[in-house]
């Protein structure tokens, strides 16, 4: 049933809270629940809790772009 579902190919984890994201990402819960309002990083509600997915911090963090890629880099 779910064998189309991406998961972090480190932890084996389908998603992430907001808390354990802020705690990855080294910065604030109140930051990465800007970036969802802001709509930089989507998330899944759940109830009263916020979650989101590991394919969508894969890209996030662009590391589905090609190395060395930076986001707004003008190609050379």
């Amino acid at each position: 049933m779910l064998e189309n579902v991406s998961t972090d190919s480190r932890t084996g984890r389908l998603a992430f809270s907001v808390a354990e994201i802020a705690a990855l990402l080294g910065c604030s819960r109140s930051f990465v629940r800007l970036e969802l309002a802001r709509g930089r990083l989507n998330g899944v509600k759940r109830g009263r809790r916020v979650f989101v997915l590991a394919v969508e911090l894969t890209r996030y963090l662009g590391a589905d772009r090609p190395s060395g890629a930076l986001a707004g880099a003008a190609p050379r």
